[in-house]
């Protein structure tokens, strides 16, 4: 029998809080707070001097209300937290040296029932505060090298108008799903052999979790015990054409988990009115070492192809994959670079096929500019089996849906875009079906200082 409570059969306290958190994130603004983080990945260009007006500085404001339910659905937790963060970086010092720092907070306005696990906070519910990053950047003639503490975040120019069809391009990354985002303690290089490729290499020891203020070693995010480890990467992007990109990537956390990927990316425009777009990707995960992960051998892999088209106002959009018998897909470093990977649930389970279907509707046309609609459904057409245990996987399908609203550059709020998020996945074990509902407001806004 599915579970009969729904988002609009919450609890007085958790609906009233629903009700008013986008009103009352709006009076919390201040426009001297905001601008997103900069991503200190790629080598940038420089001063020779160190006049004021060359620093970088800003903020990025965030509020974030999350409701998931209901506790027969085996999840039960809900907060509303505000926080963001504040940003600096120095030019480029005789054209070859920058430092710069981000310190990242998250702070409850209103804690539910369990706040601790909607990872917008520590797991006992208390606030965030860290120093996410605290870098030194070398660069020289395209190349570059980042020191210490960073985000790593190596994406790749996607052409126009076109769905950012996910979070994250690689299987390191900012996974940025809460309040805060991942960073890294590492020593990473990047830069140009041509205008159309791009290199990444190096070397990571620590990150730190979303929901924590302290770093810890690679392996441990993974779940590896008895081990420390951190992951070597490297990685390279190239676009041959216009509007293709390619990418291959490697990642090796000793002991723990080695993972290879390779992807591609194209875009045709036959009029200024329409596109369509087609893109496939492989990704392949097996142990490494010691095992220190699971304690014995594993391999597994995914495929996906995906495909849309847009025209005007409209945007359709499909994607199918399909992941090996030998165990599920892990993503503990970003929030995955794989097509089906949804609010809720990654429908990447050991042999799990699964397919996606969706739309985008922007309003502008009809007037209502800067606001936009977006609902997919993923749906397994094969559930696959447990590895551990050989059973067959419960079946899921997850149905999304997204209310967007982004300010104009001509208003106050300038670079603020405001959701309202809901999700519900629904787990059929052949005997009952229970169904999970996620709710959510975020409000973010970006501004520089100058």
């Amino acid at each position: 029998m599915q579970a009969e409570r729904t988002v609009a059969c919450v609890p007085t306290m958790r609906r009233a809080m629903a009700a008013g958190v986008a009103a009352a994130a709006l009076l919390c603004l201040d426009p001297a707070q905001a601008q997103q983080a900069s991503t200190f990945w790629l080598a940038g260009g420089g001063a020779a001097d160190t006049k004021i007006e060359d620093w970088k500085a800003g903020g990025h404001l965030r509020s974030l209300y999350l409701d998931r339910g209901p506790p027969s659905s085996g999840s039960d937790f809900a907060a509303w937290t505000l926080g963001g963060w504040l940003y600096a970086q120095s030019p480029y010092f005789f054209d070859l040296m920058s430092f710069g720092a981000t310190a990242y907070g998250s702070f409850p306005l209103w804690r539910g029932p369990n706040p601790g696990q909607t990872d917008q906070l520590q797991p006992d519910g208390d606030s965030l505060a860290m120093v996410g990053e605290a870098f030194a950047r070398l660069q020289y003639a395209g190349q570059g090298i980042t020191l210490y503490r960073q985000l790593v975040n190596p994406r790749y120019p996607v052409a126009a108008g076109v769905r950012g069809n996910r979070l994250d391009l690689a299987f390191i990354g900012t996974r940025d799903i809460r309040s805060v985002p991942l960073t890294y303690e590492a020593a990473l290089a990047s830069g140009t052999v041509s205008e159309s490729l791009r290199y990444f290499a190096g070397y990571v020891w620590n990150v730190k979790p979303i929901n924590e203020n302290g770093f810890e070693s690679m392996s441990s995010l993974a779940g590896a015990t008895g081990t420390d480890d951190g992951m070597w990467l490297g990685g390279v992007q190239w676009s041959p054409v216009k509007d293709l990109w390619l990418q291959g990537w490697y990642h090796n956390v000793q002991n723990t988990l080695a993972i290879s990927f390779v992807d591609a990316d194209y875009v045709n425009r036959p009029s200024k009115e329409w596109y369509w777009r087609v893109g496939t990707q492989y990704a392949y995960q097996s142990s490494t070492g010691s095992n220190q992960l699971t304690g014995i051998d594993f391999s597994t892999w995914n495929w996906g192809a995906y495909g849309e088209a847009g025209w005007s106002y409209l945007k359709g959009y499909a994607a199918y994959s399909t992941t090996g018998d030998g165990a599920n897909i892990r993503t503990p470093y970003s929030k995955g670079p794989l097509y089906i990977t949804q609010r809720i649930k990654d429908f990447t389970r050991a042999g799990e096929q699964a397919w996606l279907i969706g739309g985008t509707i922007d309003f502008s046309t009809f007037g209502l500019a800067g606001l936009s609609f977006d609902i997919n459904a993923a749906i397994d057409s094969n559930a696959g089996t447990n590895p551990a245990t050989g059973a067959s996987n419960p079946k899921w399908s997850e149905y999304d849906y997204d209310l967007i609203y982004r300010f104009g550059k001509e208003t106050w709020f300038d670079g603020m875009r405001v959701r309202l998020r809901y999700a519900a996945w629904d787990q059929d074990n052949g005997v009952t079906t229970t169904r999970t509902n996620d709710f959510r407001v975020d409000l973010n806004w970006s501004y520089p200082f100058k």
